[in-house]
């Protein structure tokens, strides 16, 4: 299951999807959602506040936010599906298998507003290196599928900490971490210092 917290920006392009103020579900993912608009288009970031994980959804049009939920269960999928192969190679019954997982865990979702202080701070860290990429650095926005992966590889290779006491991590390390631990893999990650 996945509970979603969306920003006041998020709330009005998915409010068809909103429902009642529920309590934390601690036994789901909680994801957190913000909505910007960068040249002239509007980006949706989806962070995961375990691992800080981001999804982007850039140039985002009516249809494609109202069957938000599908394009999030594809992308969800399709990345731990990248860091399962990234790591344990290819293998087509496990690859089969962490599609079938994926795909149940993102089959429940909830939407309510919310907010996090610490993980709204890290989605802004990923707006800011979209903006410098496409303001400053004249790359398009990454609306095509390839161009969404490598920007993604990039954001979520960006060193984090929790708090300022807090170890360094990168998303990517700790989304794979999770992904390996449930398939009950040992995960060999090179922790960045």
């Amino acid at each position: 299951m996945i509970q979603f917290h969306l920003s006041k920006d998020a709330a009005k392009d998915l409010k068809h999807l909103l429902g009642a103020p529920e309590p934390v579900n601690y036994q789901a993912m909680q994801w957190y959602v913000h909505r910007v608009t960068i040249a002239r288009r509007k980006v949706v970031v989806a962070m995961e506040k375990q691992s800080r994980y981001a999804l982007v959804f850039c140039g985002l049009t009516k249809k494609e936010l109202a069957d938000f939920g599908q394009l999030f269960t594809y992308w969800f999928s399709i990345n731990a599906l990248a860091c399962v192969v990234d790591k344990v190679g290819e293998d087509e019954l496990l690859e089969q298998h962490v599609i079938e997982v994926a795909a149940a865990i993102a089959a429940g979702q909830t939407y309510q507003e919310g907010y996090d202080r610490s993980v709204t701070a890290h989605i802004r860290q990923v707006v800011d290196l979209l903006r410098l990429f496409v303001e400053r650095d004249g790359y398009p926005l990454p609306v095509e599928p390839r161009d969404t992966a490598l920007f993604l590889m990039r954001a979520n290779e960006t060193l984090y900490r929790v708090g300022k006491a807090g170890e360094w991590f990168t998303p990517m390390e700790e989304f794979t971490r999770f992904w390996l631990e449930l398939f009950e893999f040992v995960p060999e990650l090179s922790l960045t210092p």
